[in-house]
């Protein structure tokens, strides 16, 4: 009967080791991605609300992975020293190659008015930018709009807003 016992205790060990194991590799093969957004300064404008509904990152093992966010920024003379969060993803450790930020509207407020901008690109900012996320560690990555080849102007209540990068910083 002690035999029986020491059978089932024994299996009971193996299984939980290998529950185990297999959990700590699957975790043990991600990193935090970390994209913030800020921009440069543009002339006569006071606001520039960029709403934004998901960020996707291409890897070169695993394809896309989206993260979808609601958040809504006044990007305008956010730096990258006072970069503005928009969305934290856990992610495999490999090598990335693209980001994609979906844009669903974008105002501006210009001398006073506020004025919905046309969304050029299908309102997607597309950045070829190469960087590896590590095991337990933390990407911070800032991408920096270039809002004077951005924000476009037809005339006082027509504006077309075409998503440029200037940078993108990551560390």
């Amino acid at each position: 009967m002690k035999r029986k016992y020491a059978v089932v205790a024994a299996v009971i060990v193996i299984v939980a080791a290998l529950v185990g194991t297999y959990y700590y590799l699957g975790y043990e093969g991600n990193g935090t991605v970390n994209v913030s957004v800020a921009d440069t300064s543009i002339a006569g404008v006071s606001a520039v609300n960029l709403t934004f509904s998901e960020i996707a990152i291409h890897g070169n093992a695993t394809g896309w992975t989206n993260i979808s966010t609601t958040k809504t920024i006044d990007i305008l003379n956010v730096t990258s020293a006072n970069a503005i969060l928009l969305g934290s993803m856990s992610l495999k450790a490999q090598k990335y190659t693209q980001i994609r930020l979906e844009l669903t509207k974008v105002t501006v407020v210009l001398f006073g008015v506020e004025v919905n901008a046309t969304l050029s690109r299908n309102g997607f900012a597309e950045i070829n930018q190469p960087f590896t996320v590590s095991a337990h560690g933390t990407t911070d990555m800032v991408i920096d709009f270039n809002l004077s080849s951005s924000v476009h102007f037809a005339g006082p209540t027509s504006i077309t807003f075409t998503p440029n990068i200037g940078s993108v910083q990551i560390s």
